[in-house]
């Protein structure tokens, strides 16, 4: 993001007001500049909602004190290269980026009905779930599976990009990837 020119003390009381006219100008544009980085800006649709949150760099946070809540971005635990999103309050730090890949599948044909970050083939019983390549870290992850007719419990981690259900037959299986 390119900086933002803003003037201080503008106005100043002992300036008269056509002297700082153009810098109070200029601090009214920057207003609504700031604002349009990560917002919707001034005389539009939805304007004042978020488009996103932007953080500026991996960060540690303390606890807050009483019911506050922070939301931060630090160095993850498999990826230590990679920033996660973390939620901390009084109580507890939690891993808000820990669910990597998620789907629901059709145990038949293994088509993906709703997912993230995965593609399924079937060969017999088994079907093998694909991940891009660095959704997950080498294989020390977890994957929570549940299917429609209670028989689907059974997975193995062939690499770090796949895993494999084993087990299925017909109806739906749910499945996650968790990392931390």
């Amino acid at each position: 993001m390119p900086g933002i020119t803003y003037n201080l003390n503008i106005p100043l009381a002992t300036n008269n007001p056509s002297v700082d006219q153009p810098n109070m100008k200029i601090n009214t544009n920057a207003i609504d500049s700031l604002l349009q980085v990560d917002h919707i800006s001034f005389n539009t649709t939805n304007g004042g909602q978020h488009l996103q949150l932007n953080f500026p760099s991996v960060t540690t946070q303390s606890a807050p004190a009483s019911l506050a809540s922070v939301a931060y971005t630090t160095a993850g635990t498999a990826n230590t290269g990679a920033a996660e999103f973390f939620l901390k309050n009084s109580s507890a730090t939690l891993l808000l980026s820990s669910i990597k890949a998620f789907g629901i599948l059709d145990a038949t044909t293994a088509s993906v009905l709703n997912g993230f970050n995965c593609t399924g083939s079937v060969v017999g019983r088994t079907i093998t779930i694909t991940m891009p390549s660095g959704v997950v870290t080498g294989t020390n992850y977890a994957v929570l599976v549940s299917s429609s007719t209670g028989v689907n419990d059974v997975y193995s981690i062939t690499s770090s990009t796949q895993f494999a259900l084993g087990n299925t037959s017909a109806g739906t299986v749910s499945f996650a990837v968790l990392q931390l």
